[in-house]
């Protein structure tokens, strides 16, 4: 069987994790489990440095605040920089997408490997 398990992430533009959560085995609002992480609390109190030219960019999901930026919901009433916005965000979001993908592949490959491995030792006796 395959258990859920939420994934909250930060990727920077080099689509390397700066931070990682994996937990709560069942859904869970995004907004939700971003206001109770540890990392949102320490940028918020500047515990970590947090360029201030930097932003957090979340989906949907997210309501906005001064750490994570969203996009503006599209009533088809938006103006041209909002629009714009909307294009930057979205075409930026794709690194955390490619990186989950990536991160993935190398799960398949690694799951394999030991699958592969696990099947030869159980044909091969070894002394």
């Amino acid at each position: 069987t395959v258990a859920f398990c939420f994934q909250q992430a930060v990727v920077d533009r080099d689509m390397k994790f700066t931070d990682v959560f994996v937990g709560y085995p069942d859904r869970c609002h995004d907004a939700s489990i971003w206001k109770s992480r540890l990392v949102r609390g320490a940028i918020t109190n500047n515990l970590i440095r947090f360029p201030p030219e930097c932003h957090l960019l979340g989906d949907k999901a997210y309501s906005l605040d001064m750490i994570i930026w969203v996009l503006y919901a599209d009533n088809r009433f938006l103006t041209a920089e909002q629009l714009k916005y909307n294009n930057i965000h979205s075409s930026t979001r794709v690194f955390v997408k490619q990186a989950f993908r990536i991160l993935n592949i190398i799960y398949l490959a690694v799951s394999f490997v030991s699958d592969v491995f696990h099947l030869v030792a159980s044909l091969v006796s070894l002394p």
